[in-house]
């Protein structure tokens, strides 16, 4: 089977907010939801993704970077396992404290095999490709 990506949004959040929504619709069931979260701190302390909710789904944190000191840009991935189509549901970013500027990006996957455990297996393969400062 092939993967395949569909229903992908984005959408920009910030000054001083601590939460977001971005809606995610899928073609079919069995999908794989992945969401991506870029925050920028420019004057706030840094802040982590808190929580990630939507109707019917659990997200689970895939991987969380920080670039620069308590004043640069974060990043995190977090997915959930679909078992439903998915129909404009609303997926909530919560923010542990209010963030400068952000970005929320969302997409489904089709095609996968593991949904217990999407990612590859395959240890040649970075989780994360870290750049030095």
């Amino acid at each position: 089977m092939t993967l395949a990506v569909e229903g992908a949004a984005a959408a920009d959040f910030g000054g001083g907010a601590s939460s977001a929504a971005i809606n995610i619709t899928t073609a079919d069931v069995d999908r794989i939801i992945v969401v991506h979260v870029s925050t920028e701190h420019g004057s706030a302390p840094e802040q982590a993704v808190a929580s990630v909710t939507a109707t019917g789904l659990t997200f689970y944190r895939r991987k969380a970077l920080a670039v620069g000191d308590d004043r640069g840009i974060g990043v995190e991935t977090w997915w959930a396992y679909a078992a439903a189509q998915q129909t404009a549901n609303v997926i909530t970013v919560t923010m542990s404290g209010g963030i400068d500027s952000g970005t929320l990006g969302v997409h489904a996957v089709s095609g996968v095999l593991n949904f217990a455990n999407p990612w590859s297996t395959n240890v040649s393969l970075p989780a994360a490709n870290e750049q030095p400062n």
